[in-house]
């Protein structure tokens, strides 16, 4: 590990409270952008859908901006790891993540295995709430590849 990161690594340490902050400025955020969407919809009488595609670019525009940002600050070390926790994490996820929808998409809904509560009263809402399993797989499996990634690296820099 290069002393920059070790910099980083320890700054990060030294400040949690700056982060549990930003973790909570974020939810605040995001609770914010979800009762003004419904707030905004109902007030204004605008189709749902156009309203829900103009907040959610808004908010893939923040996420790319912010991400941006966040991505050049990082050593080219901390870059290699995040780069193969979203490979193996992410090819992982994606893997359960498109099992259960072929899962839903086949009819398993039938054999009981998965509870009708978890799939929603029409087709379509199934196969959307199996497409957010695959994004929300990914994004476990990739932190847990992070998880293992920082773990390693820590106990090699130990020994």
């Amino acid at each position: 590990m290069n002393i920059e990161a070790n910099i980083t690594a320890a700054a990060a340490r030294k400040n949690p409270v700056r982060a549990v902050a930003i973790a909570g400025a974020s939810l605040v955020a995001g609770l914010g952008v979800g009762f003004g969407f419904v707030a905004v919809t109902k007030a204004i009488d605008v189709d749902p859908a156009i309203s829900a595609a103009v907040v959610a670019t808004g908010v893939a525009g923040f996420a790319a901006v912010s991400s941006l940002r966040w991505w050049r600050k990082l050593t080219e070390a901390q870059r290699q790891m995040h780069k193969r926790a979203w490979w193996w994490g992410g090819s992982i996820g994606l893997t359960v993540g498109c099992a259960l929808l072929l899962a839903i998409l086949m009819g398993v809904r039938h054999f009981d295995m998965i509870p009708a509560a978890l799939l929603g009263p029409t087709p379509i809402d199934g196969v959307i709430r199996a497409m957010f399993a695959i994004v929300l797989c990914q994004v476990v499996g990739y932190s847990i590849a992070c998880a293992v990634a920082q773990l390693s690296d820590r106990t090699r820099s130990v020994a």
